[in-house]
């Protein structure tokens, strides 16, 4: 998946387009590969590479919380800067996407020029991914609660060696427990 985020020098912003005012619809997928490409510009200019400028770029729950994922390996090619993921996880992420279908998150470029630091927010999406290798299959039967069973089935051995329960339609059904005698 890639997603392309031009930011504004001039209002530290970020956008869909170069020349549009729209904010970028930036989606990823837990566990997917993303590809995340920047280019800087100025309004009325072409984007223009940040020479000698370093970079970060991580995924928050919100503006001043810890990074879910983060790089500060991106790459140039001209004027885009992109941080590559091979895939979208870490431990925090899939805790705080949980079961959900999706989430929304922060993303947040950084860069420093000439040792002043800048940073730019815009939303994410992150889609949960239902396939997740390390988490197990439900457990119906250590789900199921006592209480719930005893709601739904009535059942009592009875003195006469039976084991006798009550179906749901409150019809009472009898086994003999090897006691040799036949149910009434």
């Amino acid at each position: 998946m890639e997603s392309a985020i031009f930011v504004n020098l001039s209002k530290y912003t970020a956008h869909a387009a170069i020349t549009g005012v729209a904010a970028p619809t930036v989606d990823c997928t837990l566990l997917a590969e993303w590809q995340v490409s920047f280019s800087f510009f100025v309004p009325g200019s072409a984007a223009a590479a940040l020479s000698g400028a370093t970079f970060r770029f991580a995924l928050k729950e919100t503006p001043t919380s810890s990074p879910l994922i983060f790089s500060s390996s991106l790459t140039n090619s001209g004027a885009v800067y992109t941080a590559d993921f091979s895939s979208v996880d870490s431990t925090a992420l899939r805790t705080l996407i949980g079961d959900q279908p999706t989430i929304d998150v922060v993303g947040e470029i950084e860069w420093t020029l000439s040792s002043r630091r800048e940073r730019v927010h815009f939303p994410v999406t992150v889609t949960n991914a239902w396939a997740r290798p390390d988490d197990a299959a439900p457990d119906p039967v250590a789900a199921a609660s006592i209480v719930w069973f005893n709601q739904q089935l009535a059942a009592k051995v009875t003195a006469g060696g039976y084991f006798e329960f009550q179906l749901a339609d409150l019809t009472w059904v009898n086994f003999a427990l090897n006691t040799g005698r036949a149910p009434n």
